[in-house]
């Protein structure tokens, strides 16, 4: 197994839409690296209710559902659901593949605190028996 990681630097007005990580990885995990963090300060982690996702796919309109405000969010609130993840200080989370989920946007109370994080991923072992293309 591999596993690759990036820190991240979350200033304030920044934040990730919704989105899964993808089939090329067994696996992800986030990890919370600032020192301080209030609850006020936004950066929070969402997970989506598992039963979101089947509803993301195949709905027929082109292009990235997070390039359209209207469609993310009527996805999204079907069934309307999250699982919310405080960036608590030296904390981490482990997400699946499959996982919908998204970064709220760190509030402009942080002021000039960062929310910093290390994000990796689990990456699949490639099956021996499928040849290299």
């Amino acid at each position: 197994m591999r596993l690759s990681f990036t820190p991240w630097i979350y200033p304030a007005g920044s934040g990730l839409s919704l989105h899964q990580d993808g089939s090329e990885y067994s696996g992800a995990f986030t990890f919370f690296a600032h020192q301080e963090w209030r609850l006020h300060w936004g950066g929070h982690l969402l997970v989506l209710d598992p039963r979101t996702r089947s509803r993301m796919a195949g709905d027929g309109e082109v292009g990235p559902v997070f390039l359209d405000d209207r469609r993310e969010s009527a996805r999204a609130f079907d069934p309307g659901f999250a699982l919310t993840v405080f960036p608590k200080p030296n904390r981490i989370a482990f997400l699946s593949p499959a996982a919908l989920h998204l970064l709220t946007r760190v509030d402009e109370n942080a002021g000039q605190a960062a929310r910093l994080s290390v994000a990796g991923f689990f990456h699949r072992t490639p099956d021996p028996k499928t040849p290299n293309t």
